[in-house]
């Protein structure tokens, strides 16, 4: 039998090689456009097994790259770490900063119930202790009431505008709010600007994922805004995708 590079993915990685009958009607997922990860239940992010049985928004490789770099950061700044992950959905890039950065603290917090259950699946999933992280419902900062050295977010960015640039597995099966930002994809993007220097500390920054073309629109908000020391890097395909800044007025 002939597989395609998906299914030999799915049998190697859900039944470890092994044909069994419930790879016939996984195959059938499959053809029907649903993502992968959704149909294998897991996916692999840095040193991390990610569990999305509950549906997030599956992570990314983008989104891998950049929090391995996010990583590197953290663990220059030889000091106990209090971070805010916005957007968790599947606690992916939380998680893996709680995970591999020392004497860190890691709140994480999605607007959906869904996804702080799932944030726990996977916290317990990769032994990462209970102390090191907590996870609560919050429509972005509104249930937030502590302040940190660094927020990190990856917030919906697509513009429903540009869905046509979507795949259509992605539009059928992933959790739109996860990713459209509104007819112009700078929604979420906006309000997250404009808020999360109330939450920062003194010297404190952000760490945001965002789409290529958007990259001179959140450069001119982030001046606006009052941040400094802006700096924008490419991902692994060398297209724009993440920023970080600090705020001058943080306290």
């Amino acid at each position: 039998m002939t597989y395609t590079q998906e299914e030999k993915w799915l049998l190697r990685e859900k039944y470890n090689g092994v044909y069994r009958s419930e790879f016939e009607g996984d195959a059938v997922r499959l053809a029907k456009g649903e993502p992968l990860a959704y149909v294998i239940g897991s996916v692999p992010f840095l040193n991390l097994e990610i569990d999305v049985s509950l549906r997030p928004h599956t992570p990314r490789v983008e989104t891998e790259y950049w929090t391995e770099k996010l990583i590197e950061i953290l663990k220059k700044d030889n000091r106990p770490l209090r971070c805010l992950d916005l957007f968790a959905g599947s606690g992916c890039i939380g998680l893996a900063v709680a995970k591999n950065v020392p004497d860190v603290h890691v709140d994480l917090s999605d607007i959906k119930t869904s996804c702080i259950e799932q944030i726990e699946k996977n916290r317990i999933r990769n032994a990462i202790l209970r102390s090191c992280v907590s996870a609560f419902v919050s429509d972005m900062f509104s249930n937030v009431h502590s302040s940190y050295d660094y927020i990190f977010a990856n917030p919906p960015y697509i513009a429903l505008q540009d869905i046509g640039r979507v795949a259509r597995s992605v539009i059928e099966f992933e959790p739109h709010e996860a990713l459209f930002g509104g007819e112009d994809g700078f929604e979420s993007i906006r309000t997250f600007l404009s808020e999360a220097p109330h939450y920062l500390l003194r010297s404190g920054a952000i760490f945001m994922e965002f789409d290529d073309i958007q990259k001179e629109h959140i450069e001119q908000m982030l001046v606006d805004f009052g941040y400094c020391n802006i700096r924008f890097q490419k991902d692994q395909y060398d297209r724009w995708r993440f920023v970080s800044a600090h705020v001058s007025l943080a306290v």
